[in-house]
């Protein structure tokens, strides 16, 4: 699982790279990632007050504190860990075939597709 997150990592920060903002980069990519983390941390939180317990009577403010101090924690973690293995990120990855560089876009473009998508249909599903 932990080549899988890194992977997703070094495909985001090589797109960033080919952005305008190339020195952000770094900041770019760890925000996406933190973004996906995130979106998945809310899934988990909507299934689980949805089918184990009622928390209809907690304030909504709580609940933004909550989820923006989460949100913070996981920008600050994941800066942390990939600030200090984007070296050994590249180099284990940047020797990948034309094959497998399309491959890994499609998978990307899926789970950044499928991340917020997936709120959006529990949302729905749930109403």
């Amino acid at each position: 699982m932990k080549k899988a997150y890194q992977y997703l990592f070094y495909k985001l920060y090589s797109y960033m790279l080919r952005t305008p903002n190339r020195q952000n980069a770094l900041d770019g990519a760890v925000a996406l990632i933190s973004l996906v983390d995130l979106f998945l941390i809310i899934n988990l939180f909507i299934i689980y007050t949805k089918f184990f317990c009622d928390v209809k009577c907690v304030s909504k403010n709580l609940f933004m504190v909550l989820g923006l101090s989460i949100a913070f924690i996981l920008y600050l973690s994941n800066t942390v860990y990939f600030k200090r293995r984007i070296a050994q990120i590249k180099e284990l990855f940047d020797k990948e075939s034309n094959t497998q560089k399309w491959i890994g876009r499609i998978i990307v473009l899926i789970i950044g597709v499928g991340s917020v998508g997936s709120i959006i249909a529990i949302g729905l599903l749930l109403k």
